[in-house]
Parts: structure tokens; sequence; C-alpha cells
């Protein structure tokens, strides 16, 4: 009876010894397999697959940022004076043409002081006469300098300059009773009602061109260089779903506190398109010699970025780099640190890769061009 109990207390002993030395060996081999292990955690029998034989070509990098559409033409028009509106010959959204009239205020007044300003020259160019008459020989010399300033303080004296700078200012009133298009455009921001006041300093309506569109983006520091005048540029308006070509004018050289170079495009107007409406502006730039996959060849796996390569039914896992991207397609190469190999000629696979592992058994389902 006592050797079962030492039998039993030394295979205890023996476990508690030995438990630990055997978890430790365990964990030790799991460290050293860990790669091959998250390799083959997705491992099935077999996946049906789309490929790809990728080859260097020249792959079209984008720059998107955002922006607002301004018109190319723009004017506020506005009352001189303050007289009642008589007459309001548009609405917003209409179509004029340079010289049309917009609208009209009440002119009478306005005629009473001109009338006002004709006599009152009228009575200047009497006195400016008599002046004359009373001193002839003063004023015999009106082509020298010194007859020419004798002349000037003949007609101040008399009044006459001042009624005749009144009656230009009478004049000039009259005619601004009538808002005139500047330019071929359309009437907008129109708030004023027929029988209001006019008020001088306070914008009636605007008259904008929307015949041609400005647009307005920011660019970082590191793209600048692949921005320039004359490039062609594409515009997305969110609105009404309108993709338009434009062309950059306009790059200010100088870089804001944001680290943004302010860049201008314009673009023609096919008639959806709307002054302060949102668009999206996209830029292409062309890289050479590049090894271009679509953007589903590329996948994660522990938060580093991967790709399939195809060979006799079997999947490699290959870790890669993205040198650049643009909306469907990445430029790759293979990850330096990793070991990884890929050059032109491979077949990578596109489709059907979510849960692969390394070296999983594959079909080919699609072999794309």
């Amino acid at each position: 009876m006592i050797d079962q109990r030492l039998f039993k207390m030394e295979i205890r002993n023996f476990l508690i010894f030995a438990f630990p030395i055997l978890i430790y060996s365990c964990n030790l081999q799991n460290k050293q397999d860990n790669e091959q292990i998250e390799k083959r955690e997705f491992l099935q029998e077999s996946n049906l697959v789309d490929v790809l034989k990728i080859s260097n070509g020249t792959f079209t990098r984008e720059i998107i940022s955002n922006g607002k559409l301004k018109s190319i033409q723009k004017s506020d028009l506005q009352f001189k004076t303050s007289e009642t509106i008589v007459e309001i010959l548009v609405s917003n959204g209409s179509w004029v043409k340079a010289g049309q009239v917009i609208a009209r205020i009440d002119k009478e007044d306005l005629e009473q002081q001109y009338n006002k300003a004709l006599i009152s020259l009228e009575k200047s160019e009497l006195e400016l006469q008599d002046f004359f008459l009373s001193h002839a020989q003063l004023l015999a010399d009106t082509t020298s300098e010194e007859g020419k300033q004798k002349y000037r303080i003949a007609e101040i004296r008399s009044g006459y300059a001042e009624a005749k700078i009144a009656l230009e200012t009478a004049k000039r009133n009259i005619q601004s009773t009538e808002l005139k298009a500047p330019f071929h455009g359309k009437v907008v921001n129109l708030n004023f009602k027929k029988h209001e006041q006019s008020k001088p300093g306070e914008v009636f309506c605007t008259i904008i061109d929307d015949s041609r569109f400005e647009v307005e983006f920011k660019v970082i520091e590191s793209e600048i260089s692949s921005v320039e005048v004359g490039k062609k540029v594409h515009i997305d308006v969110h609105a009404n779903d309108v993709s338009l070509v434009g062309k950059i004018t306009e790059i200010n050289p100088i870089v804001d506190e944001n680290g943004l170079f302010t860049v201008r495009a314009t673009i023609n107007n096919p008639g959806k398109l709307y002054d302060g409406i949102n668009v999206s502006v996209l830029v292409e730039n062309e890289i050479a010699n590049q090894l271009i996959v679509p953007k589903t060849a590329v996948v994660l796996r522990q938060n580093q970025e991967v790709l399939f390569t195809y060979k006799s039914g079997i999947a490699f896992w290959t870790y890669v780099q993205t040198q650049y991207e643009n909306s469907d397609s990445y430029a790759v190469i293979a990850h330096p640190d990793k070991n990884g190999s890929l050059s032109a000629g491979d077949t990578v696979i596109v489709n059907g890769n979510l849960n692969l592992a390394h070296e999983s058994m594959v079909e080919i389902d699609e072999f794309l061009e």
C-alpha cells in the first residue's frame, strides 16, 4: 500500500515538472512555424479563380480633388439713385443679351433735376458772355497758358463750370434709370419687386455667363509636379452625374497655410451645370514601366498587402507594395523586405482570392486579357 502511494506521488511530481516544459516546447515550435501556419489558415481543397498575365505598362496615376463651379463672367447690377421701381422685364433664370433692359425706375424727379440743371447752365452761359464783354482785352488771348488760366477763372466766377458738371450728373442719373445687361448671360439673385424702392449700393440682380465655368481646386505639394497649364482634367458633377473634360488654365505659384496649391480649370457648359455646384476633379498623369494589376488582385493578410501568383494549379502567396493607385488599378512591386518575387509575365489571381492560402489548390475559371 505504501509503495503504491509513493508511486502516485512520483507520477504527480513528474507531471508538475514536465508540463511547463511541454507547453514551452509547443510554443517555441508554434513560433517557428507561425508564418507557414498563417499562410495555410485559409487552405481549401479547390478554388475557382480568374487569372491575368501581368506585363510592364504605362500606369495612369490619378490626382483627385474637390471644387466648385464658378461662372467665367459675373456682374452685379444696381441702381445709383433711390426711386420707385416701375418695371421689371426679367425673372431669375431669364437669359438676356448684352444691352438688354433688365428693369426701370421712375425718372420723373430726375428729369426735373435735369431741366433745372439745363436752365442753370444757360444762365451761367449768359453770365460768362457778360464777363467776356466787360473784360474783352483781358480775355483776348485764350491760347497761351496764362490766357487759358484766365478763361478758367471766368468760367468759375460765372458759375458755368459748376452748372456744366451738374447737367452731366443729371444726364447720367436719367440714363441710370435703366439697368442693362453688360453681356450675354443669365439673371440670378433677383429679389426686388415692382413698386419697391431702389436702394443705391444694393445689388438689384446679378448677370452670369454660364456658357463656360471655372473650377477651382487644391493640389498638395507632392503632386503639383504632375499638374501643368494646358493639361486635361476630368470633372464629375455630383448633382446630376455628368462627366466632362476641361483644361487647366492657371496655377497659383504659392503654397497656402495648409500646404496646398490653388489650381483653376475651365469647362464648357452642356446645359446641365450651375454656378456654385460641387464637383470632383481628376487629373491624370502617366508613369511608364510599371507592373499593373487590378485592385481585386491585392488582398490583406495580417495587415500586409499580398497577391497570389498562379503556377500549375497552385496559388503562391507573394508580399507586395503598391507604388501608385488609381480608381481601378495598382502599380505594384514585390516587397523588398519579404523575399518576394514578381515580374512581367507572371500569372496573378485577380478574382476568387479572398479565402486563399499559400499553396492552395486552384482551378482557372477565366483567363483575362
